[in-house]
């Protein structure tokens, strides 16, 4: 037996076609059935990603991450990422001021591979915090337990995209 699936654009495919061209499309592609609040959460980060497509300059604070040179710096001094690191500190920035919940943040890492191993993203969100934290009073990265991880705005700050 087969089912029907479609794309956020509408487009419809059978769950035949093969996985090449399902990973082709991963972000934007969901089976019947589905939740609706998944698919909106979906259309919500291909909008955000149409927008932020142009933004290559993403700060917070004394943080300035330079996505297309891949040149981070904290308070005009270089920090060095891996390149997973600077995948997840690219996506906080690109979605400060909200909670991102920690299976998002899975997701995008990772995709597949989520909720391999239960520490993985904890880790790597320490790894980021040693490299960007240099108030211990006023850490870059927000946890809320149960929740997931935030780079919220400082009071009397903005958030900034350049």
């Amino acid at each position: 037996m087969h089912n029907a699936c479609a794309d956020t654009d509408g487009t419809q495919h059978d769950d035949r076609q093969s996985d090449g061209a399902r990973h082709r499309r991963a972000d934007d592609y969901l089976t019947k059935p589905f939740d609706l609040s998944e698919l909106l959460a979906r259309v919500r980060a291909l909008l955000r990603r149409r927008n932020d497509a142009k933004t290559t300059i993403l700060t917070a604070g004394q943080v300035v991450l330079d996505v297309a040179s891949h040149v981070c710096t904290v308070a005009g001094q270089p920090v060095i990422l891996s390149p997973k690191e600077e995948q997840l500190l690219e996506y906080l920035l690109r979605n400060q001021g909200r909670i991102v919940p920690r299976e998002e943040l899975e997701d995008h890492l990772w995709g597949e591979q989520t909720s391999l191993w239960s520490d993985t993203l904890r880790t790597h969100v320490r790894y980021v915090r040693a490299k960007m934290d240099t108030d211990p009073h006023a850490p870059l990265i927000t946890t809320e337990r149960g929740r997931g991880y935030g780079i919220l705005e400082q009071p009397g700050k903005e958030p900034q995209q350049e």
